[in-house]
Parts: C-alpha cells; structure tokens; sequence
C-alpha cells in the first residue's frame, strides 16, 4: 500500500504486513470455523444511516450520557488482550487515544500493561474488564482496579470455557511463548515487528500483566 490508510481494510491490511503470522491470526482469529465473526460483520452490515435532509447541522452533537458521565460519542474502546504484542505499550496508547477523543477506555483482565500503568498514564474514563478465573484475584483486581480511580466494571460472563481457536493451535501460540525455529523465522521477515517487541514488549508481551501489581 502506497497511499495513506483511509477505512478499516486499510489498517488492516497495514497490520497482516507488519505483524507475524502468529501474532496476526491471534488478532484476527476466532474460535472453531470462525462463524461467529462471519455472522456478528453480516449482521452490522444490515445498518444503515438514515439521512435528514434540510435541518439545521451548523452546529453538531455526537454526546451522549451514559451511566451518569459524558461523553464524546457513542463509542468505547473495548477490551482486547495482549495489546503490546500488536503494538509497543499497546494497553497505554489506546488509553490515551480514547482520553484525547472522550471515550471510555476499557482495560483487558489479559492486557500487558497493568491496572496501575494505565491509570498512571491516562486522565480518560477508565473501565476494567474482568474475567473470572480465580475468585480470590478477581476481587483483588477489582478492590485495584477502584483503587485507581476506574470508573467501570465490565464483567465478561461468556467465557465458561476457552474458545478453541484454531489458527492458534496451529500456529502453537500461547503463553509464554515458544521460540520455535518457524517463530524466529517469522520475526525474522517483520524486523519493524520484531524490534519493537525486543525493546519494549519482550518482558510484557509474555504474560497477563494486568494480574499483577505495580
């Protein structure tokens, strides 16, 4: 591409070239056949803006009032795990682009940066997204979490079980990862990739950091 992003297949197309396979199929894949994804992007297709002709837009409002606080429209950043493995301090960039466009941030229980890192760096609207694994940390990243100012808590009920992804599994993806002779090859041909992970993600990208204090 020799033009500048201009829609989501842009960026998307920008992210399967710059990233390694197995770090591209994490970002892209889904579980089994991938039928959910299809049908959840088959059901937003079906939208469509309905236009008003003739009415005054000199001056324009996109806010909206959501659990008692404003904001700048009627989006979120929705939590998405791994995040520096995408991109160096991945968690902390998204959080301050939602702070610059006044939305909500919301902080993956399976992010790199912890609970405190991102408050630290973002005066935005915080939410922390929790998984339940272990009753007793659950309660101890939420008591964090309030700790440092989150305004949310967005409970994640649909996980009983993990998902069977399967280009994870065949690309032997997991945590922590294991330096295969195919996964330093990959890195190998994405060098834009690879040294920013060896000089910012190596010791965060390998672990759910968000469990983790300080």
């Amino acid at each position: 591409m020799s033009t500048k992003p201009v829609n989501v297949e842009d960026y998307r197309t920008l992210a399967q070239r710059r990233l390694p396979k197995i770090i591209f199929d994490y970002l892209e894949g889904g579980a089994d056949d991938e039928i959910g994804m299809k049908h959840n992007r088959e059901v937003f297709d079906r939208y469509r803006l309905m236009p008003r002709r003739l009415v005054d837009v000199s001056k324009r409002d996109t806010g909206i009032e959501l659990f008692g606080r404003h904001q700048a429209a009627a989006f979120i950043i929705g939590p998405t795990g791994l995040n520096a493995a995408l991109w160096p301090k991945g968690d902390i960039l998204l959080a301050r682009a939602a702070e610059k466009a006044g939305i909500p941030f919301v902080l993956s229980t399976a992010s790199n940066a912890s609970i405190e890192q991102v408050a630290a760096a973002s005066k935005g609207d915080l939410w922390f997204q929790l998984y339940i694994v272990q009753r007793k940390l659950a309660e101890q990243m939420v008591r964090r979490a309030d700790a440092a100012g989150y305004s949310t808590l967005v409970l994640t009920t649909d996980v009983g079980v993990n998902g069977n992804r399967e280009r994870d599994l065949r690309n032997n993806f997991g945590l922590p990862m294991r330096y295969t002779p195919r996964l330093i090859y990959d890195g190998v041909t994405h060098p834009r990739w690879s040294l920013g992970f060896m000089l910012d993600g190596m010791t965060t990208s390998v672990c759910r950091c968000a469990i983790r204090p300080g």
